[in-house]
């Protein structure tokens, strides 16, 4: 077999398990192939969003499969930059992966009291006194993310931080009632909202 050859015949086989997986998540509906959600307990399931899950997952793992076919394509046709744009794209797609796919885990649509749901806020748990922490989560509290949908949802327990901000902003953000990223509103909370949603979508 000639270099070229087996240069597309080993690309192939990184990217068949790739694009195997993808589809068995995407459109074979195998959840046991989620890490976790496999082996959890029958409550703690019903707290991912194991359909947004499985499509996050094959649509990316999908995604890589055909990339690992198309950058050694690249490279044989002499498209070295394309060759480099596609493994930008690559390592791209595999962090969105890993970092999107949190808000369909049970502790970003659900987190506890107390229990910091992102990255900065553990960070600044960590960082910063308790009585500080405790009073930048109460401020940040007082505002929702507000989605086109109707949606509302504390923004807090989004993984945000408003602590003392003044003003309305947007914020681009995932939805978990429409399944969509959009620029979402965020604004001071209703008192109308303080226990709940409104528009018939509780904040959870």
């Amino acid at each position: 077999m000639s270099e070229t050859g087996m240069l597309l015949a080993a690309a192939v086989g990184i990217a068949l398990p790739f694009l195997i997986l993808g589809r068995r998540l995407r459109y074979g509906r195998d959840y046991r192939l989620v890490a976790g959600y496999n082996r959890a307990s029958a409550e703690e399931k019903r707290k991912y969003d194991i359909e947004g899950l499985a499509d996050h997952l094959g649509n990316g793992l999908i995604s890589l499969g055909v990339l690992c076919i198309l950058m050694p394509g690249a490279w044989l046709l002499g498209w070295n930059t394309v060759a480099l744009i596609l493994l930008g794209i690559f390592l791209l797609f595999a962090f969105i992966i890993v970092v999107g796919g949190q808000r369909f885990l049970p502790h970003r649509r659900h987190p506890e009291p107390g229990i910091p749901s992102s990255g900065p806020q553990r960070l600044l748990k960590h960082v910063l006194p308790a009585s500080a922490f405790a009073a930048m989560e109460a401020g940040t509290r007082e505002w929702i993310a507000e989605c086109k949908c109707g949606a509302i949802r504390d923004f807090w327990e989004t993984g945000g931080i408003r602590y003392k901000a003044v003003g309305e902003k947007r914020s681009l953000m995932p939805c978990s009632h429409c399944k969509r990223v959009s620029m979402q509103k965020i604004r001071r909370r209703l008192p109308s909202e303080n226990s709940g949603g409104s528009r018939g979508f509780p904040m959870k």
